[in-house]
């Protein structure tokens, strides 16, 4: 598979554009309280039950597209925590967080630089991306450096959404294992899941 970082402005914005689409289709609309770098931030959520997964958009600027995500439920939750950032460059490239591809054809694919919070970041995105099972892969920049990157899926790919819940989860048992505890795994339960269990 031959990906190619998409770095001009314009069709960064496009792609993005889409993508949101396919983060908030079929979703269910939550206003809640989010964690955020020691304080709160008032955002509206979009949770796909079936994924056990949330999206919220914001904080938007001249150089980026914010974009958070978590796993706790925001309909037994009204506090939550963010478990992974993925925001989008609004220009050039940026090897320090999400990346938005192409292929040969019309594909479009969001990738992940694999590092995330904490001072040891660097230590943190290889020991992660070391540990994480789903694709991964070596991306060659335009500006003539590689660097290897998990790749979160092809937009509107029916596997899409499954595939960023699967990468969000890897993230919260990582930070999980960090500091010596077990991620709450309640929290990454969908409703069909719990039915399955209590069956």
């Amino acid at each position: 598979m031959n990906l190619v970082p998409i770095t001009n402005r314009k069709e960064i914005t496009k792609v993005f554009d889409s993508l949101r689409s396919c983060l908030i289709a079929d979703s269910k609309a939550f206003s809640r309280k989010v964690k955020w770098h020691g304080d709160y931030l008032s955002l509206n959520l979009h949770w796909h039950e079936e994924n056990g997964l949330w999206v919220g958009f914001g904080l938007e600027g001249h150089t980026r597209f914010w974009c958070s995500y978590g796993t706790m439920n925001p309909a037994e939750n009204h506090s939550l925590d963010i478990s992974c950032e993925i925001n989008v460059q609004t220009e050039g490239i940026s090897r320090t967080c999400g990346i938005l591809l192409k292929d040969e054809g019309a594909g479009r694919y969001l990738a992940h630089s694999g590092e995330f919070g904490g001072a040891r970041k660097a230590i943190e995105k290889a020991a992660f991306l070391d540990t994480y099972d789903g694709l991964t892969v070596q991306l060659q920049w335009p500006d003539g450096c590689a660097g290897k990157v998990a790749i979160l899926g092809k937009l509107d790919d029916e596997s899409f959404l499954a595939n960023i819940a699967s990468y969000i989860k890897a993230v919260d048992a990582f930070n999980a294992a960090e500091k010596g505890r077990t991620p709450n795994v309640k929290a990454h339960q969908s409703a069909k899941q719990k039915e399955a269990q209590d069956a």
